[in-house]
């Protein structure tokens, strides 16, 4: 039996001592198991997966665990249902998990693995194990695995959240021994942050930042001026100013190229609701200052851009506001 028999081969690539042996054996068994991916479990991908980190094989570990996925739903059913929101009960469930349990063996035994410590290695070559394990990852076409892997970099400060930025696997910079982390470049990355944006978490900020990065300055505007709209977003008001000055440094960067993309009146608009936001903002510090009675209107005014004649009807009348 084909999975016997590659089971075998990994033994023996654990008991050799012979560098070039045991590299070949390796190749030998994933090409083995790649061919049997559909009776393998998820508990033998898991414990493969481990054995494979454990003999510095973690780019062949990655490759299993993403054709394992792969070929469990090879119509990428799984894709759509956690486009549909994951609903329960759903007959498509047990294919999304099947793909889940793959993305975690390459998470929790392979990339996990790959830290300072590792046994065995010295810096420069942890920097070079790294960077063909994360080419192989980054370089899969599979966006549900784009996805976890992205949660994952997150969720273990692997990534900084203010630059979107990752050890890049595609860089030589092990070569001139700097430890300069770069960006994510990815067909998928900025439908991951997309989403983000509908969460309430403190990701929000992601893709424009993101765009920023990327100096899509245009793109950055619109999304900037979006979440200073957002009414549902559970952000303060100085927060809220602070999306619309950045939206309108951000239209006033477009570099040639991009001034279609931003009209002459969306930066008008930007900046008259950014005079009225300044306004609406004085108007919350002065009745905060004069009376704490008034603890709904100001409220209402915390919550949401109002224009002019909202903040003077909600702020006059309790005080006289030059401006209004």
């Amino acid at each position: 039996m084909l999975l016997v028999k590659a089971s075998e081969i990994l033994q023996n690539a654990r008991e050799s001592s012979l560098l070039n042996e045991r590299e070949a054996m390796l190749r030998e068994s994933l090409h083995m198991f790649r061919r049997v991916v559909n009776i393998i479990s998820e508990s033998k991908l898991a414990s493969i997966c481990a054995e494979y980190a454990q003999l510095k094989f973690h780019p062949g570990a990655v490759d299993l665990a993403l054709h394992c996925a792969q070929e469990a739903d090879p119509n990428d059913v799984a894709s759509q249902y956690a486009k549909d929101g994951r609903p329960a009960g759903d007959p498509r469930l047990p294919l999304f998990k099947r793909r889940e349990d793959c993305y975690k063996c390459i998470l929790t035994w392979v990339l996990s693995d790959l830290v300072p410590q590792a046994g065995g290695l010295s810096a420069d070559e942890l920097d070079r194990l790294r960077s063909l394990t994360y080419q192989r990852a980054l370089g899969s076409k599979d966006e549900l695995f784009h996805n976890a892997l992205y949660e994952w970099l997150l969720s273990t400060g692997q990534v900084s959240s203010t630059l979107l930025e990752v050890f890049n696997p595609f860089s030589k910079y092990f070569i001139f021994k700097k430890r300069v982390p770069e960006q994510i470049h990815s067909p998928y990355i900025e439908t991951y942050l997309q989403a983000k944006m509908d969460d309430s978490n403190p990701q929000l900020d992601l893709l424009w930042k993101y765009s920023i990065k990327n100096e899509q300055f245009a793109k950055a505007a619109v999304i900037l001026q979006g979440l200073a709209d957002k009414e549902s977003a559970p952000i303060t008001f100085e927060q809220r100013l602070d999306y619309l000055t950045r939206a309108l440094a951000a239209a006033r960067s477009c570099t040639q190229g991009q001034e279609d993309l931003i009209s002459h009146e969306f930066i008008e608009d930007l900046e008259a609701k950014l005079q009225v936001a300044t306004i609406q903002h004085q108007v919350i510090r002065d009745m905060q200052h004069r009376s704490n009675v008034y603890y709904e209107r100001i409220n209402s005014l915390r919550t949401k851009l109002h224009n002019i004649s909202d903040v003077c009807k909600t702020g006059c009348c309790c005080f006289f506001f030059p401006f209004c």
